[in-house]
Formats: structure tokens, sequence, C-alpha cells
């Protein structure tokens, strides 16, 4: 594309209108020390709007030239809101990479002058953005998402799965949720177990994931100065299985209980049913010499007349 270049008062340019704002970028302390020593290397684009001119790329360095005073601007003009759509995502796709939330801003300007799901796909892959039309459909809502779940995905909290499961919530267990995993710094298979417990304690009990998140054993766990990210973590998700799983954990202490009565010697140890939902019992021997297999095989016939066996299997 040929650009005509245009000298223009910084008072006439409305930077409040984002029609075509991509960068989630809000600081230009760097760009205002770049320009202040070599000048404006790359003009930024603008479009003409009623009596004033609105930004279609150089939202930053607009914001850097009016913050050092310059005056006029030299800027490129672009005409037409297509031509203006395909500009602002080069303009910012050809020289980094994207976040997700601005991969979501730049694909639905694309939808905005695309004609179906292929030729959206295929500016998309022409402009360095992901080709695969699944993949679009999936970050395109991203922008649409509240700021907080988009504040998760710039700083790394919140992957894409994640974004849009929390964005299916109502807003306040969305936020909730946020917070606790930025605040634990949780991966996405912890933030995914951790989601689940709520999720199905909320719908059995019918309290709200916020309330949940807010209750005061809770609260206290991730306020112990004492535990690091990975204990709390660890504690979060033993006190959720407690409370999802009552029967379980009932089953879990009166299993510990009877292994403590057992007082099994060194080189034995009782293994109980997967989640205690069956009733057959494992009882793993190790030894290194006959002397200890021996030694093994005595202690198995005094656990056999052991009364807390017999309860545990009866």
């Amino acid at each position: 594309m040929n650009f005509k270049e245009k000298i223009v008062d910084p008072a006439v340019i409305d930077s409040r209108d984002k029609t075509y704002h991509i960068t989630t970028e809000t600081r230009c302390e760097d760009l205002m020390a770049s320009i202040e020593s070599l000048g404006l290397i790359h003009l930024p684009f603008i479009r003409k709007k009623d009596s004033k001119f609105i930004i279609v790329g150089g939202f930053r360095r607009i914001a850097a030239l009016k913050k050092l005073g310059m005056s006029p601007i030299k800027a490129r003009l672009v005409e037409g809101h297509a031509a203006c759509a395909r500009v602002a995502v080069a303009d910012n796709t050809l020289q980094r990479e994207l976040n997700l939330v601005e991969m979501s801003r730049a694909l639905n300007l694309l939808a905005g002058v695309s004609h179906d799901a292929g030729h959206l796909a295929e500016q998309a892959a022409h402009m360095a953005l992901v080709e695969h039309p699944r993949l679009i459909e999936k970050i395109k809502p991203l922008c649409r998402l509240p700021g907080f779940i988009q504040g998760g995905i710039i700083s790394g909290t919140l992957s894409l799965s994640m974004a849009l499961e929390l964005g299916a919530l109502p807003p306040v267990a969305g936020k909730a949720l946020v917070g606790l995993f930025a605040g634990l710094k949780l991966g996405l298979n912890r933030q995914r177990e951790i989601l689940t417990l709520l999720k199905e304690i909320s719908l059995r009990d019918e309290v709200p994931i916020q309330a949940l998140v807010g209750e005061e054993r809770l609260q206290e766990l991730l306020c112990t100065e004492e535990l690091n990210h990975a204990q709390k973590a660890q504690g979060l998700v033993k006190l959720l299985s407690q409370r999802r799983f009552p029967a379980i954990t009932e089953a879990e202490h009166r299993f510990e209980d009877i292994k403590r009565d057992l007082k099994l010697g060194r080189g034995m140890k009782l293994i109980a049913p997967k989640n205690f939902e069956g009733t057959e019992y494992g009882l793993n021997i190790s030894f290194n010499t006959l002397t200890e297999l021996k030694a093994r095989r005595d202690e198995v016939a005094r656990l056999l007349k052991n009364s807390a066996l017999k309860k545990l299997i009866t």
C-alpha cells in the first residue's frame, strides 16, 4: 500500500477512539526515551473521521509524542475501514509477538472485513496470526471477556482454556478464582483440579463459588505465612477434597487409625483399595535376605491374629 504522509496537530487526534486498538501495553516511557534520542523512526497511522483523526496504528507512539509536547505530528493517512483494519493488525504483528488478548483484538478486526471463516483464516495466516479456524474461534471471544480475566491472560496466570472456562462463570466467581490462581501461582493442572472441586461442591451444596473461596478455613490456609505457594496449593486441594468426598475422607481416617493399631514393622506396607471403593486390600512386603523374609512371614502371622485387621476387612 502507498500511504500519504500528513502533518497534523496532536489536538485533532482523538486517542479515545479504540476502533483499531490492539496492543495491551499502556506505558510509553520506553518510546519517549527512544524518540528523544533517535527521533520517530516508524510513523503512526491515522484515519480521518469527521473533523478529527483517529489512530489506526501507533497508539503508544502518539501518546509518547503528546507527552513530549512534540507538535505537529507526522503520520501516514489510511482510508477505508478494511484497509485500516489490515494496517492495524500488520502494524502490530510484524513488529512483535502478540499475546492472546491482542490476538483476539486483531482477529476480530479481520473478521469484520472477511467474507467468511475461511477468508478470515487466510488473512490471519498472512498476518502472522493463527491460521487454524477452530483455534481462531476459541481466541476471538477473549477480548470480550471481563477485564480481570484479560488481565490474567496478559500476566500469564490464565491459559486460553482456563480463561474460557472462567469466562463462562458468573463474574464474581471468575474474579475470585483469578485472584486465587494468581496468588498461589498455580499451573493449569492445579487450576483445573481446584476449579473442578469448587464447581462440584458449589453445585451439590448450593453455595456460590466465590463464597466457598471466601470461607474462613480456606482463607486461614492461604494467609499462613509459614507455607509456600506449593504447600498452600496442596493444602487447598486436600481441604476441598475432604469437603467434596466426606465418605472417602472418613474412610481414609479410619484406615490410618487401623494402620497405627497394626504397628506394621519395617518392610511392610498395607495398601487400601483406590478411593476405598472396593474390598480388596494389598500387603507389600520387601526384604533383602531370607532371614528378613522369615521375619516378615512371622509378622504376617501376627497380623492375622490382630483384631484391628479384622475390623478392616469385615
